[in-house]
């Protein structure tokens, strides 16, 4: 969701407070470049008890720091800052594509073991094939219009 920068703390707390009255472990979600044919890489980064929560299930954190930043590094600076749990996810994922590989992997190897639970993410699967498929059919039409567009053809006032 675009928010834009001075409008950030505002919403953070607006967000954080329904949180708190919910009484919910917040979990936000932020992406990383990555490369189509690799495995997406999951990291955490916790705030208060969310850090343990994280270490509990074996998740890293990030070697580079600042990968976090918009409305997700703003909820997070936000827990941080007022000392409340939360845990949020940076996961390696297609840039210009949507990626059902890295949701897979948030679900499964992240929200799954922090919230005890168990989601189906064959759909996603599912749509991972058609997507990829989709992918490559845009490459190759691309490909194409840029061998179209730089072949030379004679002018016929010059031949």
């Amino acid at each position: 969701m675009p928010i834009k920068p001075k409008a950030a703390t505002a919403f953070a707390d607006c967000v954080t407070g329904w949180f708190e009255a919910e009484d919910v472990l917040p979990i936000y979600i932020s992406g990383l470049p990555r490369q189509v044919d690799a495995e997406p890489a999951l990291y955490g980064v916790g705030a208060g008890g969310g850090a343990a929560r994280l270490e509990a299930v074996g998740i890293e954190t990030p070697a580079e720091t600042g990968l976090v930043s918009g409305p997700t590094g703003a909820l997070l600076a936000h827990a941080v800052e007022n000392d409340t749990t939360a845990v949020g996810f940076v996961v390696e994922s297609d840039p210009q594509f949507p990626d059902p590989d890295a949701a897979t992997a948030v679900i499964e190897r992240g929200i799954e073991p922090i919230a005890d639970l168990d989601v189906d993410t064959s759909k996603l699967s599912d749509k991972a094939a058609e997507i990829e498929q989709a992918r490559k059919q845009l490459l190759k039409r691309v490909q194409q219009t840029s061998e179209e567009n730089s072949r030379a053809e004679p002018i016929r006032m010059y031949q």
